[in-house]
């Protein structure tokens, strides 16, 4: 049986690193009395160990706190709570007033355009149908879904057929209050 002794150096390795162990472990463990003392400590044993406290000052100094509580503070505007780069350095009055009467001239540019029209109704026509004696109805297509409606028929429970004429029929949008005409599709093939 082998116990491992073939390589001598990593053994005395391994007796240096138990010893150093044993030290340390024995400084962590020892009791505090055992720790080293100071030297005037040392000296005097018979004495109590004296903290000098001549750098202490008890006195209150009311002209440093007045000082300290004209201070305000100002602050940079960045959050300390949140990661991120710092703010922009604040605009120099001439580019503030420059940069609100840029603002102001988008919007009255904006206004002046108007409220942008209402989307497209997305249902197609591309049919109509009329039985003896039966008012005219129209096919649509909305999606994948065919619908059979004649005048006054809500559509997908959201458009009313208003009219229904040879070439388009006349459709409002429940949500958005608008009406479109839809022209007759070519092909019967919806969008």
């Amino acid at each position: 049986m082998k116990l491992g002794t073939e390589n001598k150096g990593q053994l005395a390795l391994l007796a240096v690193l138990l010893a150093v162990a044993g030290v340390l472990l024995w400084r962590n463990l020892a009791p505090a009395g055992e720790a080293a003392v100071p030297e005037a400590a040392a000296t005097s044993t018979t004495q109590p160990l004296a903290i000098s406290l001549a750098h202490l000052d008890p006195r209150l100094h009311m002209q440093e706190l007045e000082r300290l509580r004209a201070r305000r503070y100002t602050g940079t505007g960045r959050d300390l709570f949140r990661l991120g780069p710092a703010p922009p350095p604040p605009l120099s009055p001439a580019a503030a007033a420059a940069a609100r009467r840029e603002a102001a001239e988008a919007a009255r540019q904006v206004a002046a355009a108007g409220p942008p029209p209402p989307p497209p109704i997305p249902l197609s026509f591309y049919g109509f149908a009329q039985a003896n004696g039966m008012p005219e109805k129209v096919f649509l297509q909305f999606g994948g879904e065919t619908y059979v409606a004649a005048e006054g028929t809500t559509v997908a429970h959201r458009y009313v057929i208003e009219a229904i004429g040879k070439l388009s029929v006349r459709v409002r949008d429940l949500m958005t209050r608008t009406e479109q005409e839809l022209p007759l599709q070519q092909g019967g093939s919806g969008s």
